[in-house]
């Protein structure tokens, strides 16, 4: 019973990608110093629903440039009209937390490239 009603509550695909594709958009268009941008969670599954939150990872050049990504991304929940939790971090430590679990190793392993320069 409570898993049909919590699938009921699963967003329209096409809703889904739009948000997605907006997203992707308004990452190229705004930031100048990434490498790749990654949706992960209930978004790469395919499983938003009303009260998700879109989940993306944004991989920066280098360290030095986290702050300033996300001051060019402070915008991007209210251009896409929906809640984003946003993670900003450079590749080096990506690849050092993906290997010892964590958030970073479920982005490694369920994450989607939505956009990459």
């Amino acid at each position: 019973m409570v898993l049909a009603k919590l699938s009921a509550l699963v967003l329209e695909a096409s809703k889904q990608r739009g948000l997605i594709e907006a997203a992707a958009s308004y990452i190229k268009d705004s930031v100048d110093c990434f490498e790749e941008a990654l949706v992960f969670g209930s978004g790469s599954r395919g499983e938003m629903t009303a009260y998700s939150d879109l989940d993306i990872l944004v991989i920066v050049t280098s360290k030095d440039l986290c702050r300033r990504a996300r001051q060019q991304l402070a915008g991007l929940s209210a251009a896409i009209n929906w809640p984003v939790d946003l993670v900003v971090t450079d590749r080096q430590k990506f690849e050092e937390r993906a290997l010892i679990g964590g958030l970073f190793s479920i982005v490694k392993d369920e994450g989607i490239c939505i956009a990459r320069q």
